[in-house]
């Protein structure tokens, strides 16, 4: 498996970020590609200096979900962009059987929706 040294995308509000990493790997001799979000949080301790963290805060919490959603959307834009068999996903647009996105969730097509959520 290959990572990259540089986030493919990152989202961000206040404190905290999300930010995408493109992973590569062979499954049956093919290259793949699997989207992956880390979320952390950047702060200065009491000596002035920038910190990570993956806690947060019930006022840090809404702007979490906020970039969570960013990320999520971003990553099936991308999925359904590139036609990659992901962890969610056969590549030709459709979702695995009997599980979509979320694995036990159907999906609702809305007239109009260009893309699924």
């Amino acid at each position: 498996m290959q990572l990259n040294n540089q986030p493919k995308m990152r989202f961000k509000a206040g404190s905290v970020s999300c930010s995408i990493w493109e992973n590569t790997f062979e499954k049956d001799g093919r290259p793949q590609v699997m989207l992956k979000a880390e979320l952390s949080r950047r702060y200065k301790d009491r000596d002035g200096q920038w910190q990570s963290s993956n806690s947060f805060s019930r006022t840090e919490l809404p702007m979490a979900v906020h970039v969570l959603n960013q990320a999520f959307a971003y990553i099936i834009d991308q999925s359904n962009t590139l036609g990659s068999d992901s962890d969610h996903g056969h590549g030709d647009g459709s979702a695995a059987s009997g599980g979509g996105v979320f694995p036990g969730v159907e999906e609702e097509r809305v007239p109009g929706l260009h893309r699924r959520l």
